[in-house]
Formats: C-alpha cells, sequence, structure tokens
C-alpha cells in the first residue's frame, strides 16, 4: 500500500521480479507474475488520471469515459487489460481499473471475513451488522465507490 500511495512501482516490480527468480514455488511464481501486471495496470491508471486532468483542463468538463479522452485525440484507443478487467473513470474523477479493483474485493473481503469470525468466536454469534464490528474491529471500505458490502447476518458471511 504504501509503494502504490507513493507511486514506487518499480521498487515493488523488482521485488515481485527477484520473487520469480528466486522461488521453487509455482503458486508464489504465479502470484509474484500476477502482481507485476497489477503494478502495470496502476501505472495506466496514474497515467490516464494525468490525461483526465489535461482533457479537464482545456475542454472546461471532465470527461465521462475512457472514450471521451480518446475521441479528444489524447490517447489511442482505450488500454487493454491482459487481466481482462476495463479501465473506467469513477464518480470521483479518477481512472480505475476492474482487475485492480476486484483483487482489491477479496483482499477486503478476507480481512473482513475474519473480522467477523472473530467476533463470532468472541461473542458466540456473528454480529447482527457490519456496523456491529465497528468499535472492536476495522470495517474497510468496498473498493468500488458505488458498492457496499453485502452481510447476512444469520450466517456470518459477507459477498
Amino acid at each position: 500500500n504504501l509503494q502504490q500511495k507513493h507511486n514506487l512501482g518499480d521498487i515493488e516490480r523488482d521485488m515481485w521480479a527477484q520473487i520469480i527468480q528466486n522461488t521453487g514455488d509455482e503458486n508464489m511464481r504465479e502470484t509474484a507474475q500476477r502482481r507485476i501486471v497489477e503494478v502495470d495496470l496502476r501505472e495506466i491508471c496514474l497515467a490516464l488520471d494525468g490525461v483526465v486532468k489535461k482533457y479537464s483542463e482545456t475542454s472546461g468538463a471532465a470527461p465521462k469515459s475512457i472514450e471521451d479522452l480518446a475521441a479528444a485525440g489524447l490517447i489511442q484507443g482505450k488500454p487493454v487489460d491482459p487481466l481482462g478487467g476495463t479501465f473506467f473513470i469513477n464518480a470521483k474523477g479518477a481512472v480505475q481499473n476492474t482487475s485492480l479493483l476486484d483483487s482489491q474485493v477479496e483482499e477486503r473481503k478476507v480481512f473482513l471475513q475474519g473480522s467477523i469470525n472473530k467476533y463470532k468466536e468472541k461473542h458466540g454469534t456473528p454480529p447482527q451488522s457490519l456496523d456491529a464490528l465497528r468499535g472492536e474491529y476495522i470495517v474497510p471500505t468496498h473498493p468500488y465507490l458505488d458498492r457496499d458490502w453485502k452481510y447476512n447476518p444469520a450466517t456470518g458471511e459477507v459477498k
């Protein structure tokens, strides 16, 4: 997270490349290869954020989609995500990628499910809502701005 926040993609890429070279674990190698692609996707998002800013400055309005940037001649077509995701401009005007967001959803969901399980161990029953976790446990936000976690208090499962 610090590497992403401070744009240290080269350091992260080198770290994952060293893991690929030095591990005999095929699962770790596959994870490292995916993480390198994710670094590239984040860098594309950052570059496109700069293009969004330029578009807004020159046109006086924010673009509604990546296609607007291409139509204005600022990029040559929509970038391709080798993981199959898509790039889009979110409601706050930032460029995001569905492959990156989906990965964050899974990571945060595992963390949140762990908090729910700890609550259940401590109190004998799952929390009645995710709000009941707050104060005792961290409830991560959903990576997609327009989505919330779906929680079933009867089963203690989150989606």
